[in-house]
């Protein structure tokens, strides 16, 4: 079966901690949620020379914090859904939370999905945009627009990708949501 992580190795124990903030519970039923917290002889015992960063990654009770938010599943495996401190900072100092700009992103009628990812040594955010083909190709044919065809008289959607207009009108509706959000 695909869609998890698997479960326990004999090493190893597992437990889920309680998320309040985010409405994840180990007592959520039918399926148990929470912050993914590993204890036993295969974990790592710290940072090298960082003691900060060593407390910030154990609880109390020594049980290693994932920072994954799993679900068990019913045949005892567990499924990654969530992550609990999902931000990360730009160059410049900024916190960017993902997760809620992709959620004002897919708001988009041309968007399907949406990934936005940056890094700590640029100033910027990318987004991977996976455009609605059938609503783009929807517009397309609502706009009247003159974009080339296949031997079929179809639009593919490698052309929908391509086109400008197309570019322009996701781009514009993202600029859009922005503002609104």
């Amino acid at each position: 079966m695909s869609g998890h992580v698997g479960g326990p190795l004999a090493c190893l124990k597992i437990r889920l901690r309680d998320i309040d903030e985010m409405k994840y519970h180990a007592t959520d039923k039918p399926h148990p949620r929470g912050e993914i917290c590993f204890k036993g002889a295969s974990v790592f015992s710290g940072y090298f020379k960082a003691p900060e960063k060593t407390q910030e990654a154990f609880d109390e009770d020594g049980w290693l914090l994932s920072g994954d938010v799993g679900v068990v599943r019913p045949n005892g495996s567990i499924k990654i859904v969530d992550r609990v401190k999902n931000i990360f900072k730009l160059a410049q100092g900024e916190y960017i939370a993902p997760e809620k700009i992709e959620n004002v992103f897919v708001q988009s009628a041309f968007i399907e999905q949406v990934w936005v990812h940056g890094n700590s040594e640029m100033a910027y955010t990318v987004a991977v945009v996976v455009p609605d083909f059938k609503a783009c190709t929807k517009w397309i044919a609502q706009q009247q627009l003159d974009i080339p065809r296949d031997e079929e008289g179809g639009i593919t959607n490698s052309q929908i990708s391509g086109s400008e207009a197309i570019y322009n009108a996701i781009m514009q509706d993202i600029v859009d949501l922005s503002k609104a959000n």
